[in-house]
């Protein structure tokens, strides 16, 4: 059996200008995040490598969104802005 599960994962954290050092930052916390879900795609990966195994036999991650930044007023971006949300998901 195939499934299709959606995930939709968001961070918050301070927000401020980017020349500050600001700890726990949103996209700080979605990179930890994601770096969980990479080392478990990486796992399944090598299992799939390793021959035998086909997909729906191993657990397939892929990341297909992330978003995060701020909009200045006049609708460009702001890139010197830790943004106060990031998200990721499929």
């Amino acid at each position: 059996l195939i499934y299709n599960i959606g995930l939709k994962v968001e961070a918050s954290g301070p927000t401020g200008h980017g020349s500050q050092l600001f700890p726990q930052t949103a996209v700080t916390k979605l990179m930890k995040f994601l770096s969980h879900f990479n080392k478990l795609r990486d796992e399944e990966l090598a299992k799939l490598g390793a021959g035998g195994r086909k997909l729906g036999d191993v657990t397939t991650i892929n990341i297909n969104m992330i978003k995060g930044g701020m909009f200045a007023p006049d609708g460009s971006w702001q890139t010197n802005v830790v943004p106060p949300t990031a998200m990721a998901g499929k």
